[in-house]
């Protein structure tokens, strides 16, 4: 259904407003399509054009996990491990491969938890706010659902102070 509404909306050039069978396809938010529809004029119809906006997110996902890591001070081996682990893991396995919005919403909130690092490692507010903007672009993923996850992120990183001891 996700390709052939891609597929739909290319022939029909519909490019703001996805379609299937000619009707607007409000079934989902549309930055999942609109990724798709960008992937496939780039690599082809087919399905290796429209699944590609899921490998590249799945790429980008385990990168992020990579530079996660490495930013919050933990050796390059374990961050490479973390990341290698990532991309294996059973879900990734299975949703890379479809056009699904699991990779692009895993993207999404990495980026936001690599915003949050970068705000606790430097103190700067402005990536807290980059955070909170990544998170309502990224609503055009999952709608709804996407701003509980994000919710969820932030009450960890608002409960960090609340767990860290000092020594000494």
């Amino acid at each position: 259904m996700h390709l052939l509404t891609v597929q739909s909306s290319l022939e029909a050039r519909s490019y703001l407003i996805p379609v299937i069978d000619g009707q607007p396809n409000y079934y989902k938010p549309p930055l999942l399509f609109w990724s798709a529809m960008a992937t496939e004029s780039i690599f082809g119809e087919g399905l290796m054009g429209g699944r590609m906006s899921s490998v590249i997110f799945t790429a980008a996902s385990a990168l992020l996990v990579y530079f996660i890591l490495l930013y919050a001070r933990a050796d390059w081996r374990v961050a490479f491990g973390s990341a290698l682990a990532y991309v294996l893991t059973v879900g990734v396995m299975k949703f890379a491969r479809l056009l699904m919005m699991e990779q692009g919403m895993a993207f999404a909130l990495l980026l936001i938890v690599l915003c949050l690092v970068a705000q606790i490692q430097t103190g700067k507010l402005r990536y807290a706010l980059l955070s909170g903007l990544i998170s309502g672009a990224a609503f055009l993923f999952k709608g709804p659902l996407f701003i509980v996850y994000t919710g969820l992120i932030y009450a960890v990183w608002i409960m960090i102070p609340l767990f860290r001891f000092k020594t000494g």
